[in-house]
């Protein structure tokens, strides 16, 4: 109607563009141009529409736009890391030089001593290799944004395999409830893969020691989700729309006491919004935390867990 509008008062050729649907239901992405055809009085004898498909120009365009949403959130993620890791470095740093020096200044030192002062310097190195590790991970995410290799995933056999490489080394019992008629899902094996493992590594991290760990997938309209249960700490009311820097929630956990940015579920959430999914987080207090993300099915192909129910 507004393009009629238009033409009517005296616009020679509206244009504009949109999603439309052809015949056989497909929707396409269409630039449009409507012309009026005048005659001797100025009158409109009809109207000439031209229509090209856009469809490949649009969803570049959609593309750069979502690329450059993610180049500023990874932005804005070094820089709150690197605010964070500052405090961190210096922090294990002193410990390094203070325990040390002391043991070197020392006339006399008693073994059980030295071991434990010699335990706090390899916790603290431990804590400088792991804020490198991230930092490396991240700036390997931003370089590599552009360059998933995509591919129908089996996500249920991606989980088998990191749960049974994670309980070689995990105190926490871990259980799966895989959907058994799973569609594969477009995604970037190995990155999905590490998705998979962080949450795993971040649940054994702060669940108990014999807690229930519980990953389960499932389908619904074409989304798959994938969800990863602990019983550790649940998160506060305020974590939702963070990026993810779990670690500081724990500074106080009863359980044991752990130290870190909290960068690693950034990272997730950046790979997982790279597939065109979300990640998210439920929490019940003194229950723990239930982390979920989505990917879309790419076909009707079903895949099968082998292992059913691991415990």
């Amino acid at each position: 109607m507004q393009t009629i509008q238009a033409l009517n008062q005296g616009a020679e050729a509206v244009d504009g563009e949109g999603e439309a649907r052809v015949g056989d239901g497909t929707k396409v992405w269409l630039h449009w141009r409507a012309t009026a055809v005048r005659n001797s009085e100025g009158k409109i004898d009809y109207f000439i529409a031209m229509f090209e498909d856009t469809a490949a120009r649009h969803d570049v365009e959609v593309a750069a736009e979502a690329n450059l949403e993610l180049m500023q959130r990874l932005s804005a993620l070094k820089t709150e890391f690197l605010q964070s890791v500052s405090h961190e470095f210096k922090t294990a740093l002193i410990g390094i030089q203070g325990f040390s020096e002391f043991m070197r200044d020392a006339d006399q030192l008693d073994l059980n001593d030295a071991r434990a002062f010699a335990s706090d310097i390899h916790r603290d190195a431990e804590r400088l290799d792991r804020m490198v590790t991230e930092m490396i991970a991240l700036d390997h995410i931003e370089s590599t944004r552009a360059n998933l290799r995509l591919s129908a995933v089996d996500i249920n056999a991606v989980i088998e395999h990191e749960v049974a490489v994670t309980k070689i080394s995990a105190a926490s019992a871990i259980v799966t409830n895989l959907e058994l008629k799973l569609p594969k899902v477009s995604g970037d094996e190995d990155k999905l893969s590490e998705v998979v493992r962080t949450l795993l590594a971040d649940a054994v991290k702060y669940s108990p020691d014999g807690g229930r760990i519980t990953v389960s997938t499932s389908v619904a309209d074409g989304t798959v989700t994938v969800s990863v249960k602990d019983q550790g700490v649940a998160a506060r009311a305020d974590f939702d729309n963070r990026l993810f820097g779990r670690d500081e929630l724990y500074a106080s956990n009863p359980i044991r006491k752990v130290v870190g940015t909290g960068l690693g579920l950034g990272i997730v959430r950046q790979v997982i919004e790279m597939h065109g999914g979300r990640l998210w987080v439920d929490r019940v207090d003194g229950e723990g935390s239930e982390f979920h993300f989505t990917l879309q099915a790419v076909d009707a192909s079903l895949v099968t867990p082998g292992g059913g129910r691991v415990a």
